[in-house]
């Protein structure tokens, strides 16, 4: 199915975007490191640091939109995310999104998506395709 959504960007039918999400932080969540015998490395700590969440929409072709947020993230970020992502894209084109079910709850994005279709965001151009990640 990713090879024919990938075929139709490249037939101009349709853009192809790949949407996740990560968060960012100066806290260290390792209390330790490598360092050689003897030479404990030290590294400042910054526990009062704010952690940055990411949403990004990334392209094939290299194109990327992102939010940002310090808040955590709720199907109301996503919304607002996806909105954001919306308002600058043409609504004459068809647009495929690829979801990574595994980095976010499916639950929130159905939660987004049923808002985003009551607030009128979706009008039909959007398709969404969650994509599971292999276990290792």
């Amino acid at each position: 199915m990713l090879s024919e959504f990938s075929q139709w960007e490249k037939e101009g039918k349709s853009e192809l975007y790949y949407f996740d999400e990560s968060g960012f932080s100066q806290r260290s969540s390792l209390p330790y490191a490598w360092s050689p015998i003897g030479a404990p490395l030290e590294v400042p700590a910054y526990s009062h640091s704010r952690r940055l969440n990411v949403l990004g929409f990334l392209s094939q072709q290299g194109k990327l939109f992102y939010h940002s947020t310090t808040e955590r993230v709720t199907a109301d970020v996503v919304v607002e995310a996806f909105n954001q992502f919306i308002e600058q894209k043409d609504p004459e084109s068809f647009i495929v999104i690829v979801l990574d079910n595994a980095s976010m709850p499916q639950c929130i994005v159905q939660r987004s998506s049923e808002r985003l279709a009551m607030t009128g965001s979706i009008s039909g151009y959007m398709s969404f395709f969650y994509r599971a990640i292999p276990q290792s």
